[in-house]
């Protein structure tokens, strides 16, 4: 669970140990430990927000351009230029602000056309908690960073009126096997899925426009020499990317410490999911500009996870809780607290293998019921 566990105000869960410390320190291992490994959660209580005053702003802004190598109006070089911007932007977002941000890039017409027949595309979507004239600065400091060529503004009332008016395909993609091939071990070859990695203020600041510019190089690279160990059935390492800004160190955004939330996230101005990269590219590259991945959305080959995802103070703490509210290790997953931090690899091809008996130790044990108050 990401900084959603912020507004996790009570959860009742069946759980197979007893903490001897009492039920908080499974409450604080929850929310940001992880995963569903620590029992089955039967119901939660999540707080509700009120809606400003003016509702919420919601803005999408589209731009798109080439790979171009030359001077080319929205070509590769306008990218390089537009990433130094865009960092000095995040630097200034505040916490009245939620974003899903996604970079596209097309590949389908580059045998016929070359580097200019590649296409990138720039969603920028966000919601803005609605203060005039802020909410007017904010949209306009994002248009001269994007110079986008669509702008959409729409207000809404509440989030729900928002939810009734997504169009019904707007969050399909096409899904790629994460390993290099079926029934193929995962590998530092493999392409990671969802590599991701947690970008600080001084990172954003100083390192973040040049690495965005190294990953969109790896593109490249693979379109004149195609990587056979890529997922793409043509060989690129192309794809999309997903840049999350909503994270709590953006300015005036609240810092909850009762969460096992890792510091370097807590503190963090975006995450950054690039599933394009193998394990080795995202080591050499992407992992470079920040020491935290985020768990949900992660490669699943990773060196040295305990401390990418927890810190391994965090980490240790959290390996406590668990062995004393699940000492058999009933509920379980690939990278998860407790499994083993020398694990890299995993083995994903034996897992169905191990489910029955695991099944048949869990149906032996005895649940208790657990309410976390509020």
């Amino acid at each position: 669970m990401g900084l959603g566990v912020d507004n996790v105000l009570e959860i009742e869960v069946m759980q197979v140990g007893q903490d001897e410390n009492g039920e908080p320190s499974l409450f604080w291992a929850m929310r940001g430990g992880g995963g569903g490994v620590w029992g089955v959660i039967s119901s939660m209580t999540i707080r509700a927000h009120a809606v400003p005053d003016g509702g919420l702003s919601h803005v999408l802004m589209i731009k798109t351009g080439t790979f171009c190598p030359d001077s080319s109006p929205f070509g590769y070089g306008w990218l390089k230029a537009m990433w130094r911007r865009f960092s000095a932007w995040t630097l200034m977002v505040n916490h009245k602000v939620s974003t899903q941000a996604s970079f596209f890039i097309d590949t389908s017409n580059y045998t016929m056309g070359g580097l200019c027949a590649v296409t990138w595309r720039f969603n920028f979507e966000y919601f803005y908690a609605h203060a005039e004239p802020d909410y007017r600065l904010f949209r306009d400091r994002l248009k001269a960073v994007l110079a986008p060529t669509t702008v959409l503004e729409r207000n809404f009332n509440s989030v729900f009126e928002y939810v009734l008016s997504i169009p019904a395909d707007k969050f399909l993609l096409a899904v790629n096997n994460p390993l290099p091939a079926p029934q193929q071990q995962p590998s530092d070859a493999a392409t990671g899925s969802q590599n991701s990695v947690i970008v600080s203020r001084d990172a954003m600041k100083t390192k973040f426009a040049a690495t965005r510019m190294e990953v969109l190089d790896i593109c490249v690279a693979s379109l004149l020499n195609p990587d056979p160990t890529s997922p793409d059935p043509a060989g690129y390492r192309c794809g999309f990317h997903f840049l999350y800004t909503s994270l709590t160190g953006n300015l005036g955004s609240p810092r909850p410490d009762d969460t096992a939330i890792s510091p370097g996230f807590r503190s963090a101005v975006m995450m950054w999911n690039a599933r394009t990269l193998s394990t080795q590219q995202s080591v050499d590259i992407l992992y470079g500009i920040g020491q935290n991945s985020y768990f949900s959305e992660s490669s699943y080959v990773m060196h040295n996870w305990t401390s990418r995802y927890w810190g391994q103070a965090l980490y240790d703490q959290l390996l406590t809780i668990k062995k004393a509210h699940d000492p058999g290790d009933h509920f379980w997953c690939h990278h998860y607290v407790a499994d083993n931090p020398h694990d890299t690899y995993g083995d994903p091809l034996s897992a169905a293998a191990n489910l029955a008996s695991i099944l048949i130790k869990s149906a032996a044990c005895f649940c208790n019921c657990l309410m976390f108050p509020i």
